[in-house]
């Protein structure tokens, strides 16, 4: 028994030491074993007064540990809180990042959303359609414009005939008008002349 609370004696000693003086264990007992015991035959004594010094420096330490270990655990939950909070606000934070880069990836054409490359490739696919549109209406006004301009052509050539068939017609019906009005003439003078 008196082992035991010399044992745990130096043990208090030991560690009230070491917080105090910041010696190592080892120094701290070899100290509290030369300085404060005495022999006497093959048991070692420890001073009352003494061992109770280092009882309460001991528990002095143990408590102050407890606290510290306490006020530790306390940072830990609290760390362990922000970290869960920062966790779940850095996963909103990617949510709505990425449902910005959706959103800025997508553009709004007469009320359908759509991809910007998407959007890119009907743009491009319109352009061409209008490109391709122009093309075959001027390749189209190109030929009925061909077409009117030969048949203005051949109205023109045509009225030319009409006119000159006519100015035949009218140099005929004039010549046969005066041949008639002779023939008229010529019986007229006959019969007078009969």
């Amino acid at each position: 028994m008196i082992r035991r609370i010399a044992v745990i004696g130096m043990l208090l000693v030991f560690s009230s030491q070491f917080s105090i003086a910041q010696q190592t264990i080892d120094e701290q007992f070899q100290e509290f074993y030369k300085n404060e015991t005495s022999s006497w035959q093959e048991f070692k004594l420890v001073k009352v007064p003494r061992l109770q010094e280092f009882w309460k420096i001991a528990s002095d330490t143990v408590k102050i540990k407890r606290e510290e270990i306490a006020s530790l655990k306390s940072q830990i939950a609290t760390l362990d809180n922000k970290i869960s909070s920062l966790q779940s606000k850095l996963s909103e934070t990617e949510q709505m990042l990425a449902e910005s880069e959706k959103l800025n990836d997508t553009i709004s054409f007469i009320g359908i959303p759509m991809s910007k490359s998407a959007y890119n490739i009907m743009v491009w696919v319109i352009i061409a359609g209008l490109i391709v549109a122009v093309i075959v209406i001027y390749l189209m006004y190109m030929r009925s414009n061909k077409v009117t301009a030969e048949s203005r052509s051949a109205l023109a050539s045509l009225d030319q005939e009409l006119k000159d068939h006519k100015d035949r017609a009218r140099e005929t019906q004039v010549k046969l008008k005066r041949e008639l009005q002779t023939a008229l003439n010529t019986i007229h003078e006959n019969r007078l002349n009969h």
